[in-house]
């Protein structure tokens, strides 16, 4: 019985490893058998029991057992036991030792003895730095790498490695690594966080796929059943654990020490009575650098935070310790929950925050503080009044005594308290609030059924989309009134005019001009359009010769900063910084500049000398097929326009179509054919030399645009965005000026905000792909909306930059935005350096000029950009909800757009771009491939301000 019991022991406790075999093999021999009592039997179940004196005791035998006995005794046990113990091989000691080498080989030697026969030469010269620090700039210039260390939302708490790139079209993940050593798949969108870290060099692989060893799969499955990678033992060792697992730990010990540094910076910084950006990079530069031993020295807290707001210093980038940025983004995730800061802004491309919002003191912090102990005082006596007030419908009185709980669903229904913060609360009294309400017992607390009961309480409130009184995307200059509140562009008008009226300024600041005066300049815009920045001319100067010229508005020569200074000093100027562009939402348009200024400097109005800057460029039809811009030409000059034939995208389209309808003069219909001719070339140049990616109409389908109604809540309608001869016209020579301008800037060596695009690292599946729609591109087929879908987790983002990098996703070298100035911040910096180039007057900005402003551009564009997406799904989903309020029977049809995950898939309307949920997947269903159309799928539940949209699907729906 003895040896059966061993062998079982040692059969049972195999999967934890060699120890215990060879304790059982060492201390038992045939010679020398020990009696294994109930105290020894543990032993051998669980090494960690220790022995007892009484557990083990010696029989000396007078001779040893030979095999043939051995084999008897267990015969014998045998019999005896049969039908009491389930089966089970019996294996000698030798065999289990055997096997055990055996299986530990295949798994886990041989896969690392065969990658360190390939790296091994990278690997033996691997430095271990005492401390971890990075630039950084090289997020900005480039995409995550593999060996990149990143901060995962399914591991907020540790560092992860990039360990392998998108693996196809249906499988865009990147695969990353813990501390560990577990291995998790995740699309790019679930990085908060990101370090750059170089492994050696030539590394190329760090996870290989599962060989078929014959055993039991050691490995992760990636996309089906029996297809596992794995991460070999030394490659956990020497290359991932180490950085990731160091950062984190220095991370967490300063995290005490951080929280209280970010405690007083956040006091001194929120100097004023509104939320405003300052760079992430830059608060951890403040966090590194804060002494707390002289904390209470007011003027050494001044000079370390000076020009925060209006950073001078491209150091601040240099040199960030990887703990101290950990540490810093952990400490203000911490402190969010108390109202002290806002939302960290990550960029898609970077994928890390580039700046954080600072929260007003008295207006968040002080208030919700106030409001926290008024409604705990006297076991939540003010909310029983206030729910006896709703109840009895006593509204006036609501407005009247519980003001600061009106806030409180305001904030809460347009996104002013960040997202997904545990334990805050303020939205634990909300949901006190509304559980004791018998209306709202049984829904879910989100902004839609606060924004419900805010309307009850307050039926005439003023904001129909609630999501335009969100603070968090306020300029540095507004007050604490709603965002969209433009009073404050008149109060400054007037008192701008009062010391230099702008029409005086227009005459006072003059420079040589060139007159094209009488080259008619066509304006093609939209019909509501509300500012024109931009027109077009063209030039015949023989046959095969052309001169092309864009025209842009010039309302830099109204300010001083065309002519003096080195930095932005003019009131409206300094504004229009914070503002960055000029808002478009659905509901409303945010400008940039005031309307007295778009008025006075844009352009469209015949017979007015309106003033702009024109990049001019010769053409040439070499033969039938070749066409050719002649790069040195190109000239940028200060000019005066005034003839401009009123024109639309329609009414171009509709002349170039040969509309009998739209008559022209045989002029204007020469020059409409001879340019939207060249813009064909000039894209077909793009998509061949320099594999620019067109999206063709299926891109935006189902853009929102709100008409007036007799009711309070806007007409909801649809429409698409179509590509036509106009609009190919229009971009193309757009595109033409800003690439000129960009090759200008970078043989000039003049400091520009330029447009950068720079491919995302693909595996060699995903990136043939990626390379097969680019050709199919340069055979004339515009990608579609599935192809959109497929292709969209392969695509980057583009950024500001201020090194002339190329724009891939367009196809040019360098690319400088100079077309909209009216809009657009970074083309009026880049007006700025045109304007002192040009007259010799000394450049207004240097490189570390412009990079000082980079993060607040980019900053506020990704605000705004999620901004516009999130009132445009508003309004999608409104409309949706309706329908189906209206027909709870209705059927649609989605695309699947994501890998599965938990039995569900993110999916969008085909129709409507800004109808984006989730999708369950029914059990036993196979899972279909990004790309997939699914019909008769039903909406279960929408929440327009969560944007939460989901539904479910009938089976045997794919195809």
């Amino acid at each position: 019985m003895f040896a059966r019991e061993l062998n079982r022991s040692c059969i049972i406790r195999d999967q934890i490893g060699y120890q215990l075999f060879h304790d059982c093999s060492s201390k038992l021999s045939v010679g020398n058998i020990r009696n294994i009592n109930k105290g020894s039997f543990k032993f051998f179940l669980n090494p960690k029991y220790k022995l007892k004196k009484n557990d083990v005791t010696h029989t000396k035998f007078k001779k040893s057992l030979t095999r043939k006995d051995i084999e008897s005794i267990n015969d014998y046990f045998l019999k005896r036991t049969k039908g009491l113990e389930p089966d089970a091989t019996i294996k000698q000691l030798d065999e289990i030792s055997k096997e055990f080498h055996e299986r530990f080989d295949k798994r886990y030697l041989e896969p690392s003895k065969e990658w360190l026969h390939c790296q091994a030469k990278h690997v033996s010269v691997l430095k271990i730095p005492p401390t971890f620090q990075f630039n950084f700039d090289t997020l900005w210039n480039i995409p995550l790498q593999i060996g990149d260390l990143v901060l995962l939302k399914s591991h907020p708490h540790e560092l992860s490695m990039c360990v392998g790139l998108p693996h196809s079209v249906t499988d865009p993940r990147y695969t990353f690594v813990t501390i560990n050593g577990t291995i998790i798949f995740h699309p790019k969108n679930q990085i908060h966080l990101r370090i750059p870290h170089k492994l050696p060099k030539d590394i190329k692989s760090l996870i290989q796929k599962e060989s078929d060893h014959g055993y039991d799969s050691i490995g992760t499955i990636r996309d089906k059943i029996g297809s596992t990678v794995i991460l070999p033992s030394v490659v956990r060792e020497k290359l991932t654990s180490i950085p990731t697992s160091k950062i984190t730990r220095n991370a967490w010990l300063q995290l005490p020490i951080v929280i209280k540094k970010l405690k007083l910076l956040n006091r001194w910084l929120q100097k004023d009575e509104k939320p405003y950006q300052i760079s992430f990079p830059y608060l951890v530069k403040l966090v590194e650098k804060l002494d707390l031993n002289k904390y209470k020295d007011q003027n050494y807290l001044k000079q370390l935070t000076v020009g925060t707001k209006n950073l001078n210093n491209n150091n601040i980038y240099i040199n960030l310790n990887a703990s101290t940025f950990l540490a810093t983004y952990w400490g203000v995730k911490e402190q969010q929950t108390f109202n002290m800061w806002g939302d960290l802004h990550i960029n898609s491309a970077i994928l890390s925050p580039i700046s954080v919002t600072i929260l007003p003191i008295e207006s968040r912090q002080l208030f919700y503080h106030k409001l926290l102990q008024r409604f705990s005082e006297n076991n939540h006596k003010a909310i029983d009044k206030f729910i006896t007030l709703v109840e009895t419908n006593q509204y006036d009185k609501i407005s009247n005594e519980f003001e600061d709980i009106i806030r409180v669903l305001e904030d809460y229904s347009s996104g002013n308290f960040v997202k997904n913060i545990k334990n805050n609360p303020i939205v634990t009294i909300i949901s006190t609030i509304f559980r004791k309400l018998p209306k709202y017992q049984n829904k879910d607390i989100t902004k839609d059924v606060c924004f419900e009961l805010l309307q009850d309480i307050c039926p005439d409130y003023k904001y129909v989309n609630p999501l335009l009184n969100n603070l968090h995307v306020r300029s540095q200059i507004e007050k604490s009134a709603p965002i969209f509140d433009l009073y404050r562009y008149d109060e400054n008008e007037e008192l701008f005019e009062k010391s230099s009226p702008f029409s005086q300024l227009y005459k006072e600041i003059n420079c040589k001009r060139v007159d094209y005066t009488k080259l008619p300049v066509y304006c093609i815009d939209s019909e509501l359009a509300h500012e024109i920045d931009d027109g077009i001319s063209i030039m015949q100067r023989d046959d095969n010769l052309y001169t092309l010229y864009i025209h842009i508005a010039d309302p830099v020569s109204v300010f001083p900063e065309s002519l003096t200074g080195n930095h932005i000093s003019s009131p409206l100027l300094k504004i229009a910084l914070e503002k960055a562009f000029t808002t478009y939402l659905p509901d409303i348009v945010d400008p940039m500049l005031p309307k007295s200024i778009t008025q006075l400097t844009g352009m469209g109005t015949s017979g007015k000398n309106s003033r702009a800057i024109t990049f001019s460029v010769d053409a040439t039809f070499i033969n039938e097929r070749q066409f050719k811009i002649l790069d040195n030409t190109f000239k940028i000059e200060l000019s005066y326009v005034s003839h401009f034939p009123k024109v639309t995208y329609n009414t171009v389209d509709q002349i170039l179509s040969n509309d009998k309808n739209f008559p022209a003069s045989s002029s204007m219909k020469n020059d409409l054919d001879q340019m939207s001719k060249i813009a064909r070339e000039l894209r077909k140049y793009r998509i061949n030399e320099g594999n620019a990616v067109i999206f063709g109409e299926g891109f935006n389908r189902g853009l929102v645009q709100l008409e007036s109604s007799s009711g309070k809540i806007p007409h909801i309608t649809f429409k698409n965005q179509i590509e036509s001869p106009s609009t190919i016209l229009v971009s193309e020579f757009m595109i033409l000026a800003n690439r000129l301008t960009g090759n200008f800037f970078k043989q000039n060596n003049i400091p520009g905000v330029f447009r950068t695009y720079n491919d995302l690292s693909l595996g060699p599946i995903a990136y043939k792909s990626y390379a097969r729609l680019q050709e199919q591109t340069r055979r004339g087929h515009i990608p579609d909306i599935t192809d959109v879908v497929k292709l969209s987790s392969l695509l980057n983002s583009s950024v500001y930059s201020s090194s002339p990098l190329p724009h891939k996703m367009i196809g040019v070298s360098s690319y400088l935005t100079v077309t909209s100035p009216l809009r657009r911040m970074p083309d009026l910096i880049n007006h700025i350096q045109i304007h002192r180039y040009l007259n010799r007057l000394g450049l207004a900005f240097q490189k570390k000029d412009i990079d000082s402003m980079l993060w607040g551009l980019q900053s506020r564009a990704d605000i705004i950009k999620s901004l516009a997406n999130n009132v445009s799904s508003y309004w999608t989903l409104k409309y949706l909800k309706n329908k189906v309020e209206q027909n709870s029977n209705q059927w649609f049809e989605v695309l699947v757009t994501s890998y599965p995950f938990d039995g569900k898939v993110h999916c969008v309307f085909p129709e409507m771009t800004f109808a984006r949920g989730i999708l369950k997947i029914p059990t036993n269903t196979p899972h279909p491939k990004i790309g997939t159309r699914i019909k008769n799928c039903k909406i279960v539940n929408i929440d327009c301000l969560e944007n939460n949209l989901e539904l479910e699907i009938e089976q045997n729906s794919c195809k």
